[in-house]
């Protein structure tokens, strides 16, 4: 028996094992997996923003197999790829989607047979943009811009008429212009293609204040205006115009009257007679320019007695407003709501006594020739439309609710053909259907009524909103009602959908000068005495109550600058004037010491104040690195560290008004901005709050 070695043991065994492989030339394809029989599918997130970041599918396989990706047709956004193991969706640009609908968006993966989906919400994201985000949209002074319903703004409503097809006609005090109001809103200067009158520019034809409008069966319109020269310091002399604009268009003078009374009013019947008027007498306006006295007596100085009687015995207490009737009387309102008739002689009748309760500003005759009077209510909430008729008064239409907390009281009043009428309060127009259901029909509603409100959207009510800041849950902070001249200040938060609610209200007496958040979401004001005295104080807001920080607003402090901690720190008027990351505040304050001095106090989270030399850098730098500034509170700029100013928003040159809508919109009495992040700002402007939503 042969005796094996370990070398030749060793090439034995690997004889062997090339034999067991198939060695020695032979050769075997490994057999393919199992098709899959399983797919798996899962995505990092289940909804999407229009203009936002994508959203990964991936898909699982227990086999073999290729993935396949489908986006259902019709479905925004798009697939990064077709196949493969995982895909990104990307949702559609920001703007693409209707503002008001969330779009489900479904994507297949498919294998084989195998096949899954899922479905994700693609939001429509904030489209850039100026919207109210809570409390009102302040009207503007002064405004005069067309546009289509509350797009368009007016300069103080002045008079008000409307014609057979339902046209609403406007003059302005602000505005030596006719303005139209279609029945769809639509908001634009009287213009024709003829004439002298095209760009319905009244001011360079040299026609003066207007005060009075008569739309013709004929599509003329008659309207008078006057001009004032001051004679003296007390006594001036009114020219009143009285002109026709004729459907094509020309403008024509008819009559120039001149007086040292009151200006000159026209009316004009259904043939055509002019008649004019002032607060004590009406007229018969002749061709020549010559009035001949109807009734009223101008002898009667300042508010005179109302005497019923013909031509000169007759007496006004004041005339406000004159129209003349289908039926060919005229009809007068005269101081006190008292509704008067005057025939074609010259004989006055009152129909409606004076009263001593109700206030009727305006007048009006409605298609069948029947007086129409607006009455106002005691109640700041609601105003009515009566109708005279067979010698009653009877209500018509009512507007608003009483006990409401809004007012949107109307002045001006017209009828329409149809039945309904038309109101104004002088920054808008509202129609009072047949149903009696008020709808505003252009321009944006006036709200007098001084009065806080906690509530949604612009159903909240803000005064003189300003002072903003925001914490890191996108909650914003105003001060309202910031001045010296009222005992009201109080902090209300908005939360980012519009909910307003009143976190401070009066509770300290004091004025509040400013507000920060700090970077534990602390909310801390700087306060300082009502009466004007050195003295203030910190104070933190939560949950509803008030902690002090330090200082006091006790009285007049002397000395009026103390550093220390808490209560033993005294201030002189401070104001916020930031938050660091650290949580420190710092505050500008003043103090009386040989002339009025700023200096700076720093306030640590443990209330130790100091005195420091100046504001730390960077200091009120928005969380982009650039600082973003109202400039005439009309316009907002971005500027970066390096001091590029471009404006993003608004426009210091536009319109005096706010329009929100499409960038760059437009402001008006803005005086505070926060950056919520990168894309969104809110600002304080006038009576609201806006959100501003950059590209």
């Amino acid at each position: 028996m042969p005796i094996l070695t370990r070398s030749s043991f060793a090439v034995a065994l690997l004889a062997v094992s090339l034999t067991a492989c198939g060695g020695g030339g032979g050769s075997s394809t490994p057999a393919a997996p199992p098709a899959a029989t399983e797919l798996s599918l899962s995505a990092t997130g289940t909804s999407a923003t229009a203009g936002g970041s994508g959203v990964t599918l991936t898909a699982g396989l227990n086999g073999a197999g290729t993935v396949s990706w489908t986006l259902a047709a019709g479905n925004p956004g798009t697939l990064s790829a077709s196949s493969g193991g995982s895909v990104v969706y990307t949702p559609p640009a920001l703007g693409s989607l209707s503002a008001a609908t969330t779009v489900t968006v479904t994507i297949t993966a498919s294998s084989g047979s195998l096949s899954k989906t899922i479905t994700l919400q693609v939001a429509p994201g904030d489209v850039p943009g100026l919207t109210l985000l809570a409390g009102t949209i302040s009207p503007g002074v002064g405004a005069v811009v067309d546009g289509s319903g509350a797009g368009a703004r007016f300069g103080n409503i002045s008079s008000l008429a409307a014609d057979s097809t339902g046209t609403v006609y406007v003059t302005e005090r602000f505005c030596k212009c006719i303005r139209t109001i279609g029945t769809d809103g639509k908001v634009s200067k009287l213009a024709s293609s003829s004439g002298g009158y095209a760009d319905g520019d009244l001011s360079k034809l040299g026609v003066g204040t207007i005060t009075q409008l008569t739309p013709m069966a004929d599509g003329s319109l008659y309207f008078s205006d006057y001009t004032t020269v001051s004679l003296s310091s007390i006594v001036y002399s009114y020219t009143s115009h009285f002109r026709k604009i004729a459907r094509d268009g020309s403008l024509s003078l008819l009559s120039t009257v001149t007086e040292t009374a009151v200006p000159l009013g026209l009316t004009v019947a259904n043939d055509g007679t002019l008649y004019a008027y002032n607060s004590r007498a009406i007229y018969l306006v002749g061709g020549d320019n010559n009035l001949t006295l109807l009734a009223g007596n101008p002898a009667d100085s300042g508010t005179g007695t109302s005497v019923d009687g013909a031509g000169a015995a007759a007496h006004f207490t004041g005339i406000l407003k004159l129209l003349a009737s289908s039926d060919g009387n005229l009809y007068a309102l005269d101081l006190g709501g008292a509704l008067r008739q005057i025939g074609k002689t010259g004989v006055v009748t009152t129909l409606v006594p004076h009263s001593t309760t109700d206030y009727v500003p305006t007048l009006s005759i409605d298609a069948q020739g029947r007086p129409l009077l607006l009455f106002g209510n005691d109640l700041p909430s609601s105003y009515e439309v009566r109708r005279y008729s067979n010698g009653l008064v009877a209500p018509l239409y009512r507007v608003g609710t009483a006990g409401s907390v809004y007012r949107h009281p109307a002045s001006l009043l017209t009828a329409l053909a149809d039945g309904s009428v038309v109101t104004s309060d002088v920054t808008s127009v509202t129609r009072i259907g047949a149903d009696g259901q008020a709808t505003l029909l252009a321009g944006v509603r006036s709200d007098y009524l001084d009065i806080a409100v906690d509530g949604q959207g612009a159903d909240a009510r803000l005064i003189f909103a300003r002072l903003l800041a925001a914490d890191r849950d996108g909650n914003i902070y105003s001060v309202s009602n910031l001045s010296e001249y009222t005992s009201v200040t109080t902090v209300r938060k908005i939360t980012p959908a519009g909910d307003v609610s009143t976190v401070l209200d009066d509770k300290l007496g004091v004025i509040v000068t400013g507000i920060v958040v700090t970077p534990a979401n602390a909310v801390m004001v700087s306060v300082r005495n009502l009466d004007g005295s050195y003295g203030g104080a910190i104070y933190q807001l939560a949950g509803g109550a008030v902690t002090l920080i330090a200082g006091t607003a006790d009285g007049d402090n002397s000395p009026h600058q103390v550093d220390g901690q808490g209560s033993s720190a005294r201030f002189g008027l401070p104001t916020l004037a930031g938050v660091d990351a650290a949580g420190n505040l710092y505050l500008d304050d003043f103090a009386v010491a040989s002339g009025s001095t700023r200096t700076v106090r720093k306030i640590t989270p443990a209330g130790v104040v100091s005195t420091i030399n100046s504001l730390p850098a960077g200091l009120g730098v928005a969380a982009d690195g650039n600082t973003y500034e109202l400039v005439s509170g009309m316009a907002v700029y971005r500027v970066t560290p390096d001091g590029v100013r471009t404006r993003i928003a608004g426009d210091e040159h536009g319109p005096a008004a706010i329009l929100p809508g499409a960038l760059p919109a437009q402001l008006i009495n803005a005086n505070s901005i926060v950056m919520l992040d990168a894309r969104h700002f809110a600002i304080a402007a006038g009576n609201g709050i806006y959100k501003l939503v950059l590209p």
